[in-house]
This record gives C-alpha cells, structure tokens and sequence, in this order.
C-alpha cells in the first residue's frame, strides 16, 4: 500500500498530493477535490513554530492516506456519507492540532487517530467520527 500525504496548496487554491519516490516525498498531482481513504492527521511542530515565529505560512501540516480519488466537485464525492461527516479545520496562530469547527470550544482532533474517509475541497475538511489506530506508522506515512 503505497502511503500519501495531502497538503492545501494555497497559492494555487487546491490540493497538492505528495507520494514517496526513492525515499523522498515528491509532488505527484494535485486536484480542486479529493476524497482521502485511511487517513491520519500530521502537523509539525517545528514548521508550526517557524510560521509563528516569521508570519508566513510553510506547509507543515498533511492529511496523511493510503488512497485517493479525484472528483470535480464536492457533491460528487460525499454521497449518502455526507450525513455522518464533521466539518474540521487547522489554524497554525490558534493551536497546534487540527479541530472541530463550529464547535464552542475548538474541540481538538488527537493525534494520531485513524480516519476512514476524508473530504477535501475548496479549504472545506469534512470527517467521519475516528478511532485510534496504528495504521499511520505501519504504512510510512507519518
């Protein structure tokens, strides 16, 4: 199973999708929606320091997965589940882990925790509800 990390690319306002090449993690391809498959939240705390620190941002926080599927618009990729989905969100000035939107009081993702399914599109992350899992570590991706 070959690992994936996703980041908001937001300069270009999509998604870019990195995949391991000979060690390294390389841009592979990059899309306006996406639907991520097994997936694990990884933000790095030295990169989140560094965009305090300096007031620009750097990609230092991935949606890691072990599959994705490209879509062209976001109602083509929620279907039926869309009821069960939560919206989450991360802020590198507010916290230093992903959470709940819409919540009183920023209720905070954990890490790690497994994520079946993931939407992504126009800066919109909906989730399924998580359970701890060890899925991350065995497949590379964090």
């Amino acid at each position: 199973m070959r690992p994936y990390r996703v980041y908001r690319n937001l300069t270009k306002k999509n998604y870019s999708i990195l995949g391991k090449i000979e060690g390294n993690w390389k841009k592979i391809d990059e899309a306006d929606s996406l639907e991520l498959k097994d997936c694990a939240l990884l933000v790095y705390e030295s990169g989140r320091d560094r965009v305090v620190r300096e007031g620009r941002k750097n990609v230092h926080a991935y949606v890691c997965c072990t599959s994705y599927t490209k879509g062209e618009k976001y109602k083509e990729l929620t279907s039926i589940f869309l009821l069960g989905l939560r919206q989450m969100t991360y802020n590198p000035y507010k916290g230093s882990e992903f959470v709940y939107a819409n919540t009183k009081n920023r209720k905070r993702i954990p890490a790690p925790v497994y994520h079946h399914t993931i939407i992504l599109d126009e800066g919109v992350m909906l989730t399924n509800e998580f359970c701890k899992n060890v899925f991350p570590y065995r497949y590379g991706c964090l």
